[in-house]
């Protein structure tokens, strides 16, 4: 946009954004996502910390996707009812680390806006400020030169405008945008292993897009195309970042909280330090979500331990070796570290909507994986075709979506095997039934279990 004409707008817009209501909130979050996910490649790009497996933009979609759906069912209503349906959305939806911080900036914020009908200058610094507050929280260890720097200058950066008077919210936006930007570009300076690969920051590039979005919309500019290319992480220095990388499992786990248990935060957090590494915590109204990287050797040992504290309702496993891997297996990863099954065996068929999630039914013990799921309905024959050939007669098929259960249990008439359909109807649920799973177990038990 022109610089002249950018000015004349500022003049025009400063007085309508003394204060900011729901509505202008939910549109302010849409922008972020939408501009969040034009550049969402790029932010793939530069991810090189915690584990350079290139998903921190799509992580970081993922859990604004889920924070904007929550804003859907609630409606433009007061910035209070919006921002806790953003913080609530996000926490249930974040994946990976990125995610799990996000969240928990979303959480700060409605934390001190909570009962506001509209916010101003005064009130929106003050939430960035608990915002950053409560993402250092959510770490263990935080390290600098991450989304936590970024978080922390846009704090200061709004804190400075508000004591020299500023009251427009789009004033404070500008400057809170020109913060983060200076922030990103500052991060190799504070992480070896950002400037070694020759890059910024990702998780703090990506909090970037999202404010820049929504500071894009008022000014009326597309959000429909990046501004820079992309530059692919094989072009990039990873090896120090390789290095890094120690085989073992990423859990990212929700847990609704158990009356009665006693559950101390610290005393969590230094539980989960003597399990595994990469430790982020994210706290909501009687629930929590997890995320640790952990050996091979003891890969199951955080969910033992959460068991205790509460009810999990969620699950997400992926390897990180595989995370890092530089291509997929000629099948797409479907199929691949199967379990093999012996005669007399339970033998699990699971439908998985892609590879990484096919390959966490994998490490828990499927003996067959079908590509499926929401708009990709694997047919009866389809179903059929993964297990005739096992070499067991005793099936069980987690079809992990509504759309597919039909289809999953009609093969119950045409096989001579003995097969139960768990009607399983989304990938949390079929992954807590796996759990269930002892290959030569009682049939009927099993498949109760």
């Amino acid at each position: 946009m022109d610089q002249q004409l950018k000015e004349d707008l500022r003049r025009k817009m400063y007085p309508r954004y003394e204060t900011i209501d729901g509505h202008l909130l939910t549109r302010a979050a849409e922008a972020g996502l939408v501009w969040l996910r034009t550049n969402q490649k790029i932010v793939n790009a530069l991810n090189v910390f915690p584990v350079p497996d290139g998903d921190t933009g799509t992580n970081m979609v993922l859990t604004m996707q889920a924070a904007w759906d929550e804003v859907e069912s609630v409606g433009d209503r007061s910035v209070a009812d919006v921002i806790h349906a953003i913080a609530h959305g996000a926490l249930m939806g974040a994946r990976g680390n990125s995610g799990v911080i996000l969240s928990q900036l979303w959480r700060g914020l409605a934390r001190s806006l909570d009962g506001r009908l509209e916010v101003g200058v005064p009130d929106l610094a003050r939430a960035l400020a608990e915002a950053r507050d409560t993402a250092y929280k959510g770490v263990v260890k935080p390290v600098e030169g991450t989304i936590l720097t970024v978080a922390k200058d846009v704090a200061t950066a709004a804190e400075q405008a508000e004591a020299e008077g500023v009251t427009s919210i789009l004033e404070l936006l500008e400057r809170v945008v020109e913060a983060a930007g200076q922030s990103v570009e500052r991060t190799p300076d504070l992480l070896p292993i950002l400037k070694e690969a020759g890059v910024v920051d990702s998780g703090g590039k990506g909090l970037f897009f999202i404010l820049e979005g929504m500071l894009r919309s008022v000014y009326g500019q597309r959000l429909d195309e990046p501004l820079v290319s992309v530059q692919p992480l094989s072009a990039l220095n990873l090896d120090g970042a390789m290095e890094a990388i120690e085989p073992g499992q990423d859990w990212e786990v929700v847990v609704d909280f158990r009356p009665g248990t006693g559950f101390e935060v610290q005393t969590f957090y230094d539980r989960l330090e003597s399990m595994g590494t990469s430790i982020q915590v994210g706290e909501g109204e009687g629930m929590l979500r997890m995320h640790i990287h952990v050996p091979d050797n003891t890969q199951y040992e955080p969910i033992e331990y959460i068991r205790g504290i509460g009810t999990i309702t969620k699950v997400h496993l992926e390897n990180l070796m595989d995370q890092t891997a530089e291509k997929p297996a000629a099948d797409g990863g479907f199929g691949a570290h199967l379990e093999a099954v012996e005669p007399g065996q339970i033998a699990v068929v699971v439908v998985a909507p892609g590879p990484g999630i096919g390959r966490v039914f994998a490490s828990l013990g499927a003996a067959a994986i079908i590509q499926g799921g929401q708009t990709m309905n694997p047919s009866t024959k389809e179903i059929l075709s993964a297990f005739e050939n096992l070499p067991t007669d005793k099936v069980v098929i987690l079809p992990n979506n509504k759309n597919v259960r039909m289809a999953a249990e009609q093969t119950v008439d045409l096989t001579v095997k003995q097969t139960a359909v768990i009607p399983s109807v989304n990938v949390p649920q079929g992954i807590a039934a796996m759990f269930a799973l002892d290959p030569s177990g009682d049939f009927e038990s099993v498949v109760e279990a």
